[in-house]
Order: structure tokens, then C-alpha cells, then sequence
């Protein structure tokens, strides 16, 4: 992490490299007091540990158990499955919401989620359910059925880690967001300092000099560029309801809030 932040490659606050010191040294205590971001995981006994991670759709990793967001929660619960769940679930999931009035846009009274069985079943049977899943996944990886992952494959899992979509996207909108919060204060600081300066209080002229010439304010440049675009992307989410479209966009948006993030890097850089 120290190596990381000095290189440039972690773009982190204070605090945020801070927080990520105390989380790995909290690893090594008894109990894990940050584990999964901290709150009660820490003090939830194992018996009951991979409900409450259902309830919060949160797995000990952090990471979501499944798709939950303003634009999805009136769609049926198998659509919110990440690629990476178990189809044979997904697909019954999907066939008893069908068979009792629903479909592929519409809730029928039979709307479980696979994603949060799957978690359950390998929470609470472990190994042997891990197992299972894993040699349906292999054989499907084999046939052409399912795109490739190494953490679908028994013992080459144990040896071999990547990341997925909802890894790569938590760090695109972490990114995203701490660039829009100091794109924010940049854009408070320079109204404010304009309307002093306007009312002839010259004092603030110069700082305004200085912060034309900062690389907060080539990153706010940056920022103010893509903004159009991402906030059009944000405001065609809203009102599209087909799925499919729906998941194109996200990763429409994701690939532009990427591009902005390789630009300010860049400029960090002095590129």
C-alpha cells in the first residue's frame, strides 16, 4: 500500500490511506474489527453470519452479493444476479417467477433471488456446496457456456486471483467520486473567490491566479469535460426499463468514467 500510494498508483487522502492501514492491521487481531468495512460483521457469530451478509447484501469481502440499485429494485430478483452466479439457479429462479405471473420485466409472487441462495448454500454447506457449484461451472466454462474465470475452477481458484465487474467498478465510482467531491469544492472555492473579487476585494484576485495554475484545477478542467456526457449516461438509466439496455448503458458509463480517470492520471503525470 505504501509502495502503491508513493508510486502514484493509489490516489488516496490521508485518512483513506489511514482507514486502509488500520483494516490490514485489524486482520491480524482475534477479532477483525473492520472486517467487510466495519459495523457489526465483526461481532456477528458464525452460525448466523451468512444471513446477516444476505440481509446487507454485502459478502465478508465487501463486495455486493448481487446488483442493487435505484434503477433495478422493481425488476425480478434473478435479473439482479452478477454473470458470475450460478445459471442453473438463475435460470429456475427465473422459469418459477415466469410460471407464476411474472416475467422478464415483472415480479411474480414466486421472486427469489439465486444470488443470495447461492451465497447461503455456500455459507452455510461450504465446502461441499462450493464443490458442486464449481464443477457446474467448469463444465460450462468447457462448453462454450460461460466466459472464463479462474475462480471457477477447482484448486486453480486457490492459486490464482481476479477481480470481476462489481471489483472493477467499485474502484471506477470510488475514483469517480473523489475526483466529483474535489471537482465540487474546486468549483465553490472559484465562484466564491469571483464574486469577491467582483465586488472589489482584491485580495482574492491573486488567488485565483494561483488556482488557475494548480493541478486541482487541470483535473477540474478534466472533469468539467466528461460531466455532460456522464450526467446524460446517469439521466438515460433512469428512464430506460429493458435490462439488457439498462446493463449497456452501465458499462457505457463505466467505460467514460474510466476515460476521465486515464485523463487525470495522465495529468498527474504531467502528460
Amino acid at each position: 500500500l505504501a509502495v502503491s500510494a508513493m508510486g502514484g498508483k493509489e490516489h488516496l487522502t490521508d485518512v483513506e490511506i489511514a482507514e486502509a492501514i488500520a483494516s490490514q492491521v485489524s486482520q491480524i487481531l482475534p477479532i477483525d474489527f473492520l472486517e467487510g468495512g466495519g459495523s457489526l460483521h465483526a461481532f456477528i457469530p458464525s452460525a448466523v453470519k451468512p444471513l446477516f451478509e444476505a440481509y446487507e447484501n454485502k459478502s465478508w469481502t465487501g463486495l455486493p452479493i448481487y446488483k442493487d440499485t435505484y434503477f433495478n429494485k422493481e425488476m425480478p430478483e434473478w435479473t439482479k444476479a452478477y454473470k458470475n452466479a450460478n445459471s442453473y439457479l438463475v435460470g429456475l429462479a427465473a422459469a418459477m417467477n415466469e410460471v407464476t405471473g411474472g416475467d422478464k420485466y415483472t415480479k411474480g409472487w414466486a421472486d427469489w433471488n439465486p444470488a443470495l441462495v447461492e451465497h447461503l448454500l455456500n455459507g452455510y454447506f461450504g465446502g461441499v456446496s462450493g464443490t458442486i457449484d464449481k464443477l457446474f461451472k467448469m463444465g460450462e466454462t468447457v462448453f462454450g457456456d460461460r466466459e472464463y474465470d479462474a475462480r471457477n475452477f477447482l484448486l486453480l481458484n486457490s492459486v490464482v486471483k481476479n477481480g470481476d465487474e462489481r471489483t472493477e467498478a467499485r474502484a471506477i465510482n470510488n475514483e469517480y467520486s473523489r475526483l466529483r467531491k474535489e471537482r465540487d469544492t474546486i468549483h465553490k472555492r472559484l465562484r466564491n473567490y469571483e464574486r469577491d473579487t467582483n465586488l472589489g476585494i482584491m485580495d482574492f484576485a491573486e488567488k485565483i491566479d494561483f488556482l488557475y495554475n494548480s493541478p486541482e484545477y487541470e483535473r477540474y478542467q478534466l472533469f468539467e469535460l466528461y460531466r455532460p456526457d456522464i450526467d446524460g449516461l446517469y439521466e438515460w438509466l433512469q428512464q430506460t426499463t429493458d435490462p439488457e439496455e439498462r446493463k449497456e448503458v452501465e458499462a457505457l458509463l463505466n467505460t467514460v468514467k474510466k476515460a476521465l480517470i486515464d485523463r487525470v492520471n495522465e495529468s498527474r503525470k504531467g502528460k
